[in-house]
Order: structure tokens, then C-alpha cells, then sequence
């Protein structure tokens, strides 16, 4: 090993007969030594290794490690004491899916470890409940056809089943509607629930039922599937998704006469609101390789709920319970910043209950395939201010673009909730972003550019991957022109993390839309940070999305 894990030093840099560069000094901490000028340099090299016996005992075997990593940063900076270099242990795995581990570090520290493992894709899916948790709610496709039409009668047996269908109009053979949609259930089995109670009430001569989504106040493209194809699955059993999905469009306008006239149902005569609904977020946050403080960890439970009030307003709300953290470590080795962006986490940290988000926020799509949001209040758990965000994400394609900026005050944690401000502590961010998903996957790779909280410019790639069961994982890396320090001396202009969010509205008795947060990032870094946006265009308008439309289609029957 080169560098820090060889500063045992046990042999001179070999390389350094191929010339100087090999056998130049280099620092033992930052980013430096991760760039590739660095590699394979510095004066001495150290040797490391491992052996590993697995015995006759089906799954027990035996460890045994040895380390280069003398810790002289550590040792430079703080009478740390440096454990001896060897390690032992024992690992028993008696299944694929379980795994201990006990083990003695340089003869000072005992360490254990359980590990749980299993693919995420076993993980159990949380869309085949509806809507509430409780007794599911299936409306029956009629074995026939009435000779009565009634386009009222649909909004109140879909409303009964908790389906926001309004403004439904109809012709000799078409029966549309709009329908509000819930962004924690599937879309296609929004639309095929919605498409019974259509059909049920459609008469005799109509063959094709439209439904355009509509998700706070933005409307998705129209699905336009056929009433037999509907019959012959619900009824006859002689059907499939596949086969309604060869015969749906999503590439259709309603007919003339059906969008003439003044808008009726859920919209008319005053606000608009869905069922109100909230959901519990169980957040943790980790830091794994704090220089001056080793593992840092904050976990809490977050209470929120967002509603619409009017056709393109929502509000959001959300409450934070901290239960317990270690970021009181942080001032242990770092002063107490006058001005940070994120610096001071743990003063915010500190407190049982606070405000996490409260805001008013407008959506809208002037057209199909460009979105706006304007969002203002407390849009993060230290900020408040006003940001905005404009997408053009075309229907169907794998790319989109983006524009979003912020402008506020850093948020008061001294005051009740934190609901204070800091007048003279404004900040203002503004980027650029492009998407692009990978095709047949649920991938997407996102880039973006511009000012952060700060003031330093840089960009952002990240990636995120949401499977079929509802779990997102998303990673991230973030540079910038300016730089945190840590008490070493050392500078890094690079912020980094990767997060897991699975859901958990399959339980019994949790509400739908509740997740588990788990976050592994740097805590208290002041470069490279952004608004932590509620009201994210890209994946607030995902469950409209072509791609999420044909990931569920198998659905469109549940």
C-alpha cells in the first residue's frame, strides 16, 4: 500500500527507480491523495493482508488481518493512541442470509456484527392495499351493459370507493373523465379501478374510456383504453393486461365535443380538496468516516402530510421528533461557526420537536411536457425562503431538463420550533439540471450545475434507482471551487452520500406513503450543500411518467 494505509512504512517506494514523481512527498489526509498524480507516490510503502480458513463446520470460518495504517495523522494531531496493527475473528454464517462475526482488534477492542441480507426485490410490495389500510375496496365490472348513461352517476359510485373521478362527459362511443390520483399508488391501478365504475354507467354504445390523471393540479397525458378489452378480462376472464395494453393509447386528445363546455364536478363551486392523509417518515442519518469523530449518527421520526386545497395550491406540513443523535461530538474537535450553511446541524439536532417543513406551494403544466412549481415558507429543515422550478420532461422520451432556483433566510434554531430567521443570513442557490433514464430500467442519472448555499459553483451527479416494490436508492457526488476543512488542516472540495428509502404502508396500521430514511453522508459540511426541495418537479410528476405507467401496467386489473 501507497500513502496513508502504507504508512507503516516497512520498505522504501520501490518505484522510485523509474523516476523522482514516484518518491515525492505527499499528505497523508484530504483529497490529495486520491487524485491520480498521487498514486503509487511517497517515500516508503507498507504491506498488509489477510488469511481466511473456513473449517469443516459447514459456514464457521476463521479471520486473521494485518494493517499498514500506523494512524500518524491522529497520533500528529491528538495523543491518540494507535491500536496494534493485528486483528482476529470468527465468522458463522448457518444460512445464506445471516451472517455474525466476532472479533479481537490489536488485542484493546472487542467487535461483533449481525448482518441481515436479502435481495430488495423481495422486499414485499406496498401497492396491493388501496387506499387507507383498510378493508380493500374492488368495485365489480357489470356482466352487462344498461341502456342508461350517466356521467354523474360515475363520480358518486367511483367517490364511494375513494376515486376522485370529475369532470366525466360522453359521447355516441366515448366516456372520459379526469381522475385526481394518489402518488403513493400505482397509476395503471388507479385508472383501471376508475375505468369500472366508468364503464358501469357508460351505456351501451360506448367502446373506448379516456382518463387523463391529475396529480395537484398537473395534468398527465390521457390513457385511453378499450371498454371490451376491460370486459373481456373482468368479466369473461379471457384477458390480460398485455392484451389491454396492446390496444391502450396514450397518445390521444379527447374528442372535440368533450372538451367543449363549462368544467363540472370536484373543481366547481369552490375548493377542492382529496381525503386528508399524512404519512410517517422513520429518517436516519449516518456519517461512517468523520475524521475528528468517527461514526456520527442522528435519527428521528418525521410527521408530514401535504393536501391540496385548490386545483393548482397544496400545502405541506411536517413535524420533526429527534430521538436520539451523537452530534454534540461535532464541537468536541470544531469551533462553533459564525455563519454556516449546514455547519451547525447538531444545534438544530438538539432540539426534541421542531418544525421540519411548512409551505404553500403552486403547480401547474401550461403545457404537456413543460411543468412549474412555485414553493414558499419553511422548504427545508434549516431554510426558509421562496423557490421555484420549471422541467420539461416530453412524455415518453428518456431525457428531461430542468431550471430551479432558491432565495431565503437561514432558519433560527433558538426560537420556539425553530421558526425564526436569520435576517442577515440570506442565501440564494440556482442550477441547471439534465436527466436521462436509462431505457427498459427504473435508472435515472441526473447532472447538475450552478451556486450553492455557500456561494460556491460546481455540479452534482447523482443516480437513482427505484425497484418495482416501491424502495428507491439513489447515490450522489458533489464538487465545487470551494472547500471544507477539517482539523487535521486538510481541505476536500468533494461532498458525497448515498441514500435507502423503503416503504413500509404494507403494515398494518401504518399509514400508506411511510417510509424508512436512511441517509450515509458527511454531517456538518458547509460547501457543496442545497435546499432540501419538497416539492421536487421531476419526481412529483414520475407516477404521470411513461416509464412508471408501463413498469405497473401489470396492475391495471388489481
Amino acid at each position: 500500500a501507497w500513502g496513508r494505509l502504507g504508512s507503516a512504512a516497512h520498505i522504501n517506494n520501490p518505484l522510485k527507480i523509474f523516476g523522482n514523481h514516484f518518491g515525492q512527498r505527499r499528505r497523508l489526509d484530504g483529497d490529495d491523495p486520491n487524485s491520480i498524480d498521487e498514486w503509487f507516490t511517497g517515500e516508503d510503502i507498507g504491506f498488509f493482508g489477510g488469511i481466511e480458513y473456513f473449517t469443516p463446520l459447514d459456514g464457521l470460518s476463521l479471520k486473521a488481518d494485518w494493517g499498514a495504517d500506523r494512524y500518524i495523522v491522529e497520533q500528529t494531531s491528538s495523543d491518540y493512541n494507535a491500536p496494534a496493527p493485528w486483528a482476529l475473528g470468527v465468522n458463522y454464517a448457518p444460512a445464506d442470509w445471516i451472517n455474525t462475526q466476532i472479533s479481537l482488534i490489536g488485542g484493546e477492542k472487542v467487535m461483533a456484527a449481525l448482518t441481515l441480507k436479502s435481495p430488495l426485490s423481495r422486499y414485499p410490495k406496498e401497492f396491493p392495499r388501496w387506499l387507507s389500510g383498510e378493508k380493500d375496496k374492488l368495485a365489480m365490472l357489470r356482466p352487462y351493459r344498461t341502456g342508461l348513461s350517466l356521467p354523474q352517476q360515475m363520480e358518486i359510485s367511483a367517490s364511494a370507493d375513494g376515486i376522485i373521478l370529475f369532470d366525466t362527459k360522453r359521447n355516441a362511443h366515448t366516456a372520459w373523465g379526469k381522475l385526481n390520483i394518489y402518488d403513493h399508488t400505482s397509476l395503471p391501478q388507479q385508472i383501471g379501478r376508475a375505468a369500472r365504475h366508468m364503464a358501469n354507467h357508460a351505456g351501451e354504445s360506448v367502446e373506448k374510456i379516456m382518463i387523463t390523471p391529475v396529480l395537484y393540479g398537473i395534468e398527465g397525458q390521457t390513457a385511453s383504453i378499450m371498454r371490451r378489452d376491460l370486459e373481456q378480462a373482468l368479466i369473461h376472464h379471457q384477458g390480460s393486461p398485455e392484451e389491454i395494453w396492446r390496444n391502450a393509447r396514450f397518445d390521444e386528445e379527447p374528442p372535440a365535443d368533450l372538451q367543449t363546455g363549462i368544467e363540472r364536478g370536484a373543481y366547481a363551486g369552490g375548493p377542492f380538496r382529496l381525503p386528508w392523509h399524512w404519512r410517517i417518515v422513520q429518517d436516519n442519518q449516518i456519517s461512517l468516516s468523520e475524521e475528528d469523530n468517527g461514526v456520527l449518527y442522528r435519527t428521528g421520526i418525521i410527521f408530514e402530510t401535504r393536501e391540496q386545497i385548490f386545483k393548482h395550491l397544496l400545502y405541506g406540513a411536517s413535524v420533526r421528533v429527534d430521538i436520539a443523535d451523537n452530534l454534540n461530538r461535532l464541537r468536541e474537535y470544531r469551533p462553533t461557526p459564525t455563519f454556516s450553511t449546514r455547519g451547525n446541524i447538531d444545534e438544530f439536532a438538539s432540539r426534541t420537536i421542531s418544525l421540519d417543513h411548512l409551505y404553500l406551494s403552486y403547480l401547474d403544466n401550461p403545457r404537456k411536457d413543460i411543468f412549474t412549481a412555485l414553493t414558499a415558507g419553511y422548504v427545508d429543515e434549516m431554510y426558509g425562503g421562496v423557490s421555484g422550478e420549471v422541467l420539461y420532461r416530453p412524455y415518453g422520451k428518456t431525457f428531461a431538463f430542468g431550471v430551479e432556483g432558491f432565495g431565503g433566510f437561514k432558519r433560527d434554531h433558538r426560537e420556539w420550533l425553530n421558526h425564526g430567521i436569520f435576517i442577515d443570513q440570506a442565501a440564494w442557490t440556482g442550477h441547471l439540471s439534465a436527466y436521462y433514464e436509462i431505457p427498459s430500467t427504473d435508472l435515472t442519472f441526473k447532472a447538475k450545475i450552478g451556486r450553492y448555499l455557500a456561494g460556491d459553483v460546481g455540479g452534482t451527479l447523482s443516480m437513482k434507482k427505484r425497484f418495482d416494490n416501491g424502495i428507491e436508492l439513489s447515490s450522489f457526488v458533489t464538487a465545487t471551487d470551494k472547500a471544507d476543512f477539517d482539523v487535521f488542516g486538510s481541505e476536500t472540495h468533494l461532498y458525497s452520500g448515498i441514500e435507502l428509502s423503503m416503504p413500509i404502508g404494507q403494515v398494518k396500521y401504518v399509514p400508506r406513503g411511510s417510509r424508512i430514511r436512511t441517509k450515509i453522508a458527511p454531517f456538518g459540511r458547509d460547501t457543496g450543500q442545497q435546499i432540501d426541495n419538497p416539492v421536487s418537479l421531476y419526481d412529483t410528476t414520475e407516477p404521470l411518467s411513461y416509464r412508471h405507467t408501463g413498469q405497473y401496467w401489470n396492475t391495471v386489473l388489481d
